[in-house]
């Protein structure tokens, strides 16, 4: 049974998957309609910083 729980926990420690390496990216919409309008303007240098601009009218 020990056996059991060693062999467990061992392939439960190498089950843990690592995260995809993150990447530039560049993201926006526009919604207008009769009564308002909506954007979004968004991009990603891959290291964390992230730009961009919103907004409602």
């Amino acid at each position: 049974m020990f056996l059991l729980v060693i062999i467990a926990c061992i392939a439960l420690a190498n089950a843990h998957g690592s995260y995809p390496h993150a990447q530039p990216y560049d993201f926006g919409y526009a919604i207008r309609d009769h009564h308002s309008h909506q954007y979004r303007q968004e991009a990603g240098n891959g290291l964390g910083a992230v730009t961009g601009r919103y907004g409602y009218v």
